[in-house]
């Protein structure tokens, strides 16, 4: 898998189409399920020790994402120049698409399939584990890139910071701060969904897109043996189960066969269509 190339033309650099923001990439319901916990938290907040609780995990949680992104300059290399040109023009394309700056971008050597962004800094940064390159060709690493990407556009990675707010969970407010986390959880999950959109429209490739996504699935070597339609039918029993739906609510991502169906839909929709026409 990891011979195959597809060669991947970069974007004009001037604009003869309407730009890609936030606003179009985001999917249905992330915003409320951002803002719904935050609504919760207001009245916990307003209590002074809960308050400064909140922010040292804030604080905590910002400090830890620093030292991360720091600490890669020592165990990574950073991507740009003569340092893997191949996916710097990958990175430079998937940028240019998505109307924004490239982020900083790194790889690091890890037998997990992973990539990860980190949101402090003028740009933000990208981690590519070598486990997932090695498994991609060119235009699902710019699915990947773009999804990642698409993290830093939308601000998720920052906001991610606000996990440390609903840190003290004891008196009067335990039950509602308990429950501010699992709606966190939620827009956790719409995230995942919007950076898939941001994905997308990186590599433009639907097929790269499931892809990747079968290849995180089941490896880089059966990945080819999925039947689709047969995948989907599988993910119509999952959504009627109502443990696996369960099971979902408590997860930071969403089941990967809900990203492969939300993303199919979306590559059917007239926003993807006015994407690709420019519109």
């Amino acid at each position: 898998m990891s011979g195959r190339t597809a060669t991947v033309a970069a974007p004009a650099g001037r604009r003869t189409r309407a730009p890609i923001t936030a606003a179009r990439l985001r999917a249905p319901g992330e915003l409320l399920a951002l803002w719904l916990p935050l609504l919760l938290l207001l009245p916990v907040l307003a209590l002074p020790q809960a308050l400064v609780v909140g922010l040292v995990g804030v604080a905590v949680s910002a400090l830890m994402v620093m030292v991360q992104q720091k600490r890669l300059l020592g165990a990574g290399v950073r991507v740009g120049g003569t340092q893997f040109s191949r996916y710097g023009a990958l990175a430079m394309a998937a940028a240019l698409r998505l109307d924004m700056r490239p982020p900083e971008v790194f790889v690091t050597q890890s037998p997990a399939m992973n990539a990860f962004a980190l949101g402090l800094g003028p740009r933000g940064t990208v981690v590519l584990h070598t486990g997932l390159l090695e498994a991609l060709d060119d235009r699902e690493a710019l699915f990947v890139l773009g999804h990642e990407f698409g993290h830093l556009k939308c601000g998720h990675a920052r906001l991610l910071l606000l996990r440390g707010l609903p840190s003290m969970r004891t008196g009067p407010f335990a039950a509602v701060q308990v429950l501010a986390h699992l709606l966190l959880l939620r827009w956790q999950r719409r995230a995942e969904f919007t950076a898939d959109r941001a994905g997308l429209v990186a590599c433009r490739d639907i097929r790269a897109a499931v892809g990747t996504m079968l290849k995180l699935a089941v490896g880089p070597q059966l990945a080819g043996q999925v039947d689709l339609e047969a995948l989907l039918a599988q993910h119509g029993r999952l959504r009627r189960d109502r443990l696996a739906r369960l099971s979902a609510a408590l997860a930071t991502h969403p089941h990967l066969l809900d990203r492969i169906a939300a993303l199919i839909a979306f590559h059917g929709s007239a926003e993807w269509r006015a994407i690709e026409a420019g519109a």
